[in-house]
Formats: C-alpha cells, structure tokens, sequence
C-alpha cells in the first residue's frame, strides 16, 4: 500500500520568514550564547548562592554584566550572533 503520510518534495511551499521573524531569531540566538557563555563559567546555582551585593564577587559580576551588555548592544545595532566580539 502506497503511503499517505508522506508529502512528496515541492508539494508544499516553504515558509519565506518575514523581517520580523528573522530579527526575532536573530535576538534569539544572541540571547542564548549570552546565557550559554554566562552559565558556562557562573552557574545559576553559583548566581544564587553569590550575591550581587557582596563586593566579594564584584569581579564576576562585572565579568556578567560586560557579556549582558555586549548581548543588549549586539541586539540593538543589528549584528549577527557569529559576529560579536565578546571580550
């Protein structure tokens, strides 16, 4: 018996992402290597269990805050996420 669950290629168009949706992924994956290369060396846990406040971990907090703002301009002027520079 032939199968009717498969579509043969070209039945269906693809979707052509609007500008919007390319920005939003764009955003996206900016926001996820930030939280990857955040997490990667400050786990949530760590975050946690270190606060803010404590001029003890100022360093590490700069080191966040630096990669959150590099993150924020990246999205704002319109760079790919393969062409931040995040030091």
């Amino acid at each position: 018996f032939p199968s009717h669950d498969r579509i043969a290629d070209g039945n269906t168009p693809e979707h052509e992402s609007t500008e919007e949706e390319l920005n939003e992924q764009r955003i996206q994956a900016i926001k996820a290597k930030a939280s990857e290369l955040i997490t990667s060396k400050y786990s949530i846990v760590w975050q946690l269990n270190h606060p803010r406040t404590d001029e003890r971990y100022i360093n590490e907090y700069t080191w966040i805050d630096n990669i959150r703002a590099i993150s924020n301009m990246a999205e704002a002027n319109g760079t790919n996420v393969e062409d931040i520079q995040w030091q």
